[in-house]
């Protein structure tokens, strides 16, 4: 089985890997899957967490070690935040068994009394109101949103697998919110050794690879080596690809936003390995450097606890948060992040991050109530800190091509 960071296997459980723990503290008393609970030996803190639907438990050996085993919660309950819960039809939360949730138990709203899907109904994956599908409504057609991606190999080591699979990730993310699939047309692998071969290095790749830029909406370049992605996730880059270093002619992107024009391709410069409240690691997030936050981490939290959760280490107080839940979602919602920046305010892009300011109020039409935020009901989460009216405006994107 595969170990987190500071354990190892033995006898078919993590163990922790040092043998000196003298002492072992175990919050929820023992193995107990109902509760997240934390054990502290003087090695460490490790916090039980999910793998998939299962939960990994931590616990106390009888040698005063910190072990872990990952349990089923069974096929009527789910891992969240660390501990199994069962599935409740009438919560808002589409858990195992459940085919819909809309925070109710009647029928013929679209979501039955024993949440299973009725017939001429489009309801959000993971919970939240439906809504009746009617032909020429975005929800009712299959629209994509199609990507070619630049993979950094001297950043990173990714399979072309393991690329499709994080968007495949990534895309229910962004079907879940706007109906639109996100699509991998073609992966390349590049060489970036210096933040000034970025540019060149896609150019040159899109002048070579024309048809594959036509049919593209966006790109990806996944790289540690621009410094918005390495010590932010992420940002926007905007490329007309009748660019003279590039030199495609009438390029015309089929997914403009409604209101711009439509000879941009929409791009982003992403970290694929872009750590979510990372705790005692120094600013590239590679050497860790401190058993508590250091440098602003934690939410300006000096001091807080790290702990070892999704192989990393967190800040204590960031675990049970809904970034924590899943350690693809950081690189995922940033990718979404970064393509709703190209249908917002352009270069007053800062304004598209305030959720729920009067700006923001001000551009939203209010079409997107019904989309299901984490259970925390955080709308910054639910729209990776993105005004709702960017969605809005990505859903309204209308193909003008002739």
């Amino acid at each position: 089985m595969d170990c987190p960071g500071g354990t190892i296997c033995s006898n078919g459980v993590c163990v922790s890997s040092a043998s000196s723990s003298t002492s072992c503290n175990d919050s929820d008393g023992g193995v107990n899957t109902g509760v997240t609970g934390t054990v502290t030996t003087n090695l460490g803190t490790f916090a039980d967490t999910c793998q998939g639907a299962d939960v990994v438990e931590y616990s106390c050996s009888q040698a005063q070690q910190a072990v872990s085993s990952v349990l089923l919660c069974g096929t009527s309950a789910s891992c969240q935040g660390g501990r199994c819960v069962r599935s409740v039809c009438g919560n808002r939360v589409v858990e195992p068994g459940e085919q819909c949730d809309d925070q109710n138990q009647l029928s013929k709203d679209g979501c039955s009394n024993s949440c299973t899907k009725e017939q001429g109904y489009w309801c959000p994956k993971q919970g939240g109101s439906c809504r009746l599908i009617e032909p020429g409504l975005f929800c009712g057609e299959d629209k994509k949103f199609n990507v070619f991606v630049l993979m950094d190999d001297t950043s990173y080591t990714a399979t072309d697998q393991e690329i499709r699979d994080y968007f495949t990730f990534t895309s229910q993310l962004l079907y879940d919110r706007t109906c639109v699939v996100l699509n991998i047309t073609q992966i390349f692998h590049v060489s970036i050794n210096n933040p000034s071969d970025i540019d060149p290095i896609t150019y040159n790749l899109m002048s070579q690879n024309s048809q594959i830029v036509r049919n593209a909406n966006g790109f990806v370049i996944f790289t540690e080596k621009l410094s918005c992605a390495r010590l932010n996730g992420g940002c926007a880059w905007g490329i007309s690809p009748s660019y003279q270093q590039i030199g495609i002619n009438n390029y015309c992107n089929t997914y403009a936003r409604y209101d711009r024009i439509n000879n941009i391709l929409y791009g982003s410069v992403i970290d694929w390995n872009h750590l979510y409240g990372a705790c005692g690691y120094d600013e590239d997030q590679t050497q860790r450097i401190s058993s508590v936050s250091v440098n602003g981490q934690c939410r300006n939290q000096p001091g807080t606890q790290c702990v070892l959760h999704n192989g990393y280490y967190i800040c204590q107080n960031l675990v049970n948060t809904y970034y924590a839940s899943d350690a693809r979602l950081m690189t995922a919602s940033t990718i979404i992040h970064e393509i709703m920046h190209h249908y917002g305010f352009g270069a007053d892009g800062y304004i598209d991050h305030n959720v729920g300011s009067p700006g923001c109020l001000n551009e939203y039409r209010h079409t997107l109530d019904n989309v299901l935020c984490p259970a925390n009901g955080d709308l910054a989460d639910c729209f990776f800190n993105m005004c709702q009216y960017t969605y809005e405006n990505f859903i309204r994107a209308e193909n003008i091509c002739s």
